[in-house]
């Protein structure tokens, strides 16, 4: 929550916490539902490398982070890899 609302650039940001890639997001609720759609956005020249949408009952919200975490580990694992 330290950078919600913030007008400094994905770069800067990135730069501050010393990341390479930064995770970005938006949560929207609607009844028991909920949606969550999540970017991963590189630091350097702030290129979204991925995104998706999460879709769920809102009564799991650390299921949620998981599916999430898990989604996006593998394009880190093909980002690392490449740049051997």
């Amino acid at each position: 929550h330290r950078y919600r609302g913030e007008r400094r650039s994905i770069e800067a940001i990135g730069r501050d916490v010393g990341a390479t890639h930064v995770v970005e997001g938006s949560v929207r609720a609607e009844g028991a539902r909920v949606r969550v759609t999540a970017s991963l956005i590189r630091v350097d020249d702030q290129t979204q490398v991925w995104s998706a949408s999460f879709d769920r009952a809102a009564t799991s919200w650390l299921g949620l982070q998981e599916d999430i975490s898990r989604a996006i580990a593998p394009q880190m694992r093909l980002r690392l890899s490449a740049a051997r």
